[in-house]
């Protein structure tokens, strides 16, 4: 069998694996989070073979689940599987992880809009208002709920009003969230990706660093704290409404990045001491998910962006 054959063959075979995860993550509840790593079989066929094939494989995985659910899959399908493209892409070149991942990330930021554009454009449908939608009626729910086993009075109205901060807040702070998820998606899948191919037993794979040596420049903590103590001085009345939006998801952007420098911090220090796997994945959920933790935890990691407490700029290594 020809190499161009064996490409075209295995390229099949694996969209037909990619078809599989995602029409049964379509109809079976507890498998639904194989649609996340719908583009993992992409970017292995993209790895080995090349881009002309990972495109291949993605149309005909992209074809096979149109027609098995529903027609307008396919675009979805497209708009997902493009980070399987992207992923092989990069690895087949060799490419530094953080370039692959910045890369396929702003290709699948750009896919993921063009589809929510076409979508409005030419369907009708408005993806964001119907998320927001989605969240209105679950909420209302819960108020019902409430109301029913007897809740009321300025209980109720503290929870009314708590509801319509939190939608206020998704509403302001949707492109951050679009931002966040297509980042997690790229991530989860480029992490997917090597695993899998590691053991398929290919060496030459391209690997992010340790956690624990991650750290944001020192230019934009500099910027970013300039941009909080600006913060101070403007009053929200005077900026306007739109720029009241995007000042607050270039904070909540930032929050996060540095948070996560925070979090490899936390990480290098936990690995320094000694610490037990189990000990640390204690920690890990505490700073996660108590949002006092998670303040300081972003104040650490914005300092050590500054400050490069681990010396990570200095080692040759790195």
């Amino acid at each position: 069998m020809g190499n161009n054959t064996k490409a075209i063959v295995e390229g099949a075979m694996l969209a037909g694996i990619a078809a599989i995860m995602a029409i049964a993550s379509t109809y079976v509840p507890f498998l639904s989070l194989f649609y996340i790593v719908f583009p993992v079989p992409i970017a292995i066929a993209g790895y080995k073979y090349g881009l002309k094939i990972s495109i291949l494989s993605l149309l005909v995985a992209s074809l096979i689940i149109a027609v098995l659910s529903h027609p307008l899959s396919f675009l979805g399908s497209i708009a997902l599987g493009i980070v399987g493209v992207g992923i092989g892409y990069f690895q087949h070149k060799k490419a530094p992880a953080a370039t692959a991942l910045i890369g396929v990330f702003f290709l699948a930021l750009f896919t993921m809009l063009l589809e929510l554009w076409v979508a409005f454009k030419f369907m009708g449908i408005d993806v964001i208002s119907q998320i927001v939608d989605m969240f209105k009626q679950a909420t209302q729910l819960n108020m019902d709920i409430y109301k029913r086993i007897g809740v009321s009075g300025q209980t109720l109205q503290d929870m009314d009003a708590l509801t319509k901060y939190m939608l206020n807040t998704l509403k302001t702070l949707m492109p951050f969230i679009i931002i966040a998820s297509v980042s997690l998606m790229v991530f989860v899948n480029y992490i997917v990706t090597n695993f899998i191919l590691k053991r398929l037993g290919y060496k030459d794979i391209v690997t992010l660093p340790p956690f624990s040596t991650w750290l944001m420049p020192k230019s934009a903590a500099i910027v970013f704290s300039v941009f909080i103590a600006a913060g101070f001085f403007i009053k929200a009345e005077s900026m306007g409404k739109d720029m009241v939006q995007v000042w607050s998801n270039l904070l909540a952007l930032g929050f996060m990045a540095f948070f996560i420098d925070g979090l490899s911090l936390v990480s290098f220090y936990m690995k320094k001491v000694g610490m037990s796997r189990f000990f640390q994945a204690v920690i890990f959920i505490m700073l996660l998910f108590y949002s006092y933790f998670n303040i300081l935890v972003f104040m650490a990691g914005l300092l050590d962006a500054g400050m490069d407490f681990r010396r990570l700029r200095g080692d040759s290594r790195r």
